[in-house]
């Protein structure tokens, strides 16, 4: 491999955070020879394009524009990790940005260490930059680990802002992105980690990501208009976890994954929204139960304080979210927040 790391950009009109994003990549000149940034323009109608270009005419050793027609954001991941030259690669979207100091940081030890997988801790931050939570994982930072650390809640709570792979790892296993829709960024935390054996915790935050900007995939008003694009993102980790044949660690991960993707479907539908059609939630709930009677055993488990939300609602088969459940979810809602403002007070 020519370089030590590639950043992939998936980029779509992002005219109003590019600068931001690819100005946190500008570090040390001996850093810059060693990155390789991929900025995936999956054809913008804004000047996402020309302002990728002047990084690359500046930064000829480092910055790489590639054009092509719209694909969404697994078709970037696609092009990106077939022209990577790196022998790490990472995903960057183009809203969000690095600490550049902790970048230099994570370079450094790229260059001097062999993992199949690096993870770090990431911030998530509002428009004007101020940090809202910073997410961190309950296992040792600063020492190798074996797989067998990122099972149960941690697997359920990894997210690609953490993640550098080994590139080779990824074609090694053919790894290719779904194209054509949303949310296949939870594809990333998926069949990937059957790569992984080893792997490094360094104890650095070094992704900034951005909430709150309109249009976001993560904005609840988007995320229930796509709901069917999430829901396809866990039929095929489902699909993954049917026919992988290799160890019980790494099944038991993406079982793990399973997990914490039903909850995201059914949390939203039934608890945080009153008088949902939920025809949608039928479809998927019928699917998954076709595909894997045990992973569908696992809606059962689900309770908000102590209703069995996802039970309940199997049982009554209504075919709209109800008034009892997102009301009671809204009061443990409310309760968590103010138990979270108290600790931290206390904290501080």
């Amino acid at each position: 491999m020519n370089k030590i790391l590639t950043i992939i950009i998936p980029t779509y009109n992002m005219e109003k955070y590019l600068h931001k994003c690819l100005d946190s990549l500008i570090v040390s000149e001996e850093n810059m020879q060693q990155l390789e940034v991929l900025v995936v323009n999956d054809g913008s109608k804004d000047s996402s394009s020309q302002i990728a270009h002047e990084y690359e005419a500046k930064y000829p050793q480092t910055f790489r524009v590639i054009d092509k027609e719209n694909g969404n954001y697994g078709s970037c991941v696609n092009r990106g990790l077939k022209e990577a030259t790196g022998k790490y690669v990472k995903i960057l979207d183009a809203d969000d940005y690095f600490d550049t100091s902790e970048f230099e940081k994570a370079i450094v030890f790229l260059k001097q260490n062999d993992y199949d997988l690096v993870l770090t801790d990431y911030n998530k931050v509002d428009e004007e930059g101020h940090v809202e939570k910073m997410f961190e994982l309950p296992i040792p930072h600063n020492t190798p680990l074996s797989f067998k650390e990122i099972l149960g809640f941690s697997a359920r709570r990894m997210h690609m802002h953490r993640i550098f792979y080994q590139t080779n790892k990824l074609r090694a296993i053919g790894y290719h992105q779904t194209e054509g829709m949303s949310y296949t960024d939870q594809e990333w935390m998926g069949e990937p980690m059957t790569t992984v054996e080893k792997f490094y915790y360094m104890d650095i935050c070094l992704y900034q990501y951005l909430v709150g900007r309109e249009g976001q995939t993560v904005d609840p008003v988007v995320k229930l208009k796509s709901i069917k694009q999430y829901m396809h993102a866990i039929y095929v980790l489902t699909d993954f976890y049917n026919l992988y044949k290799g160890d019980t660690d790494h099944k038991k991960y993406i079982w793990h994954r399973l997990e914490g993707q039903l909850e995201e479907i059914y949390r939203p539908l039934l608890c945080e929204v009153k008088n949902l059609d939920l025809t949608s939630l039928f479809e998927f709930d019928n699917k998954i139960k076709e595909m894997n009677s045990d992973i569908y055993a696992l809606g059962d488990i689900y309770s908000v304080g102590k209703i069995k939300v996802v039970s309940r609602w199997r049982k009554k088969s209504y075919k709209n979210s109800g008034v009892v459940i997102p009301f009671y979810y809204s009061i443990i809602k409310r309760y968590r927040i103010i138990r979270d403002k108290f600790i931290n007070t206390k904290e501080r």
